[in-house]
């Protein structure tokens, strides 16, 4: 009897936001199937110039002055179809980043639009 792929075996996600530790506004959203391992990408890139130069240049001022993001998970979820452009989890992350926009917040993302990256 085969044993399934592990490509399809349901993964928990967590949808997380990052937070300035002073205004307590959302930066910056995300999500991943590992939180400590996501957590420490952002602040090895912050150290390294990673790629989404807003984010890491928010990150690298809290860290000079002794501060950290606030990492908040706003929530989990089950993911069936793990590497599908339409998994559950890049749905809410799509929909949370639209609105904290929409509400005003000044967010860090760099998303994929039907036009380019923004």
């Amino acid at each position: 009897m085969a044993v399934g792929n592990s490509k399809e075996r349901p993964k928990l996600a967590f949808l997380y936001t990052l937070s300035d530790p002073i205004t307590g506004r959302v930066r910056y959203v995300g999500s991943t199937f590992d939180i400590t391992r996501r957590w420490n990408q952002h602040i090895r890139m912050a150290r390294t110039y990673g790629e989404n130069k807003g984010k890491t240049r928010w990150i690298q001022s809290l860290i000079a002055a002794g501060l950290w993001p606030q990492l908040r998970i706003e929530t989990t979820v089950t993911v069936t179809k793990i590497f599908s452009r339409d998994a559950e989890h890049l749905a809410l992350e799509r929909d949370l980043i639209q609105r904290l926009t929409d509400s005003g917040e000044d967010l860090l993302n760099v998303t994929k639009q039907k036009d380019g990256w923004k």
